[in-house]
């Protein structure tokens, strides 16, 4: 899906708990509820990129 930030990132929404994404905080991940804040939005958007190393 697209970030919801940014249209060029992407942001995953939880399939068991609908309008709940994953988001980093204080250095963890977590499923929380959109407050529909640019904080959340931004902490809930990632840029996907290739690996540093692969095997």
């Amino acid at each position: 899906m697209p970030g919801l930030f940014d249209n060029n990132a992407s942001s995953f929404e939880s399939l068991n708990f609908p309008g709940h994404y994953i988001r980093h905080k204080n250095f963890e991940l977590w499923i929380d509820a959109s407050d529909g804040s640019d904080l959340f939005r931004k902490d809930a958007t990632f840029s996907i990129t290739t690996p540093l190393y692969l095997k």
